[in-house]
């Protein structure tokens, strides 16, 4: 269980640089399937370098590769993509990634016990 917090924790801060790393330390999983939304950071981190996304070497669904790709051309090629992406996307990783802030606390701020 405190590999899926690091995992969550990671995504809600939005680290896409570690979670790469984070997600390959584990390797047995015991799921059917990714996740969804690892599937979607995993797939979003791929596409930064790759443009095929058949070559990832993870078991992505075909379902996540397709809204990527929908995702991908209607970001890169609108010119104010929220409101579009917001109606078509709103429950994704990539969604969040781009139009939601994660509400850090400011350390002046912190809890008193």
């Amino acid at each position: 269980m405190t590999y899926e917090y690091l995992m969550a924790y990671t995504l809600l801060i939005k680290d896409i640089k570690k979670f790469p790393t984070y997600f390959w330390m584990k390797k047995d999983y015991t799921y059917k399937t990714i996740p969804k939304s690892w599937q979607e950071a995993m797939v979003y981190i791929w596409g930064l370098s790759n443009k095929d996304l058949s070559a990832i070497p993870l078991s992505i669904s075909e379902t996540v590769k397709q809204q990527v790709t929908a995702y991908a051309d209607i970001y890169t090629s609108v010119q104010s993509p929220e409101p579009i992406l917001r109606k078509q996307f709103p429950k994704t990783y990539w969604y969040y990634m781009h139009f939601r802030d994660y509400p850090q606390i400011k350390p002046d701020e912190t809890l008193q016990y």
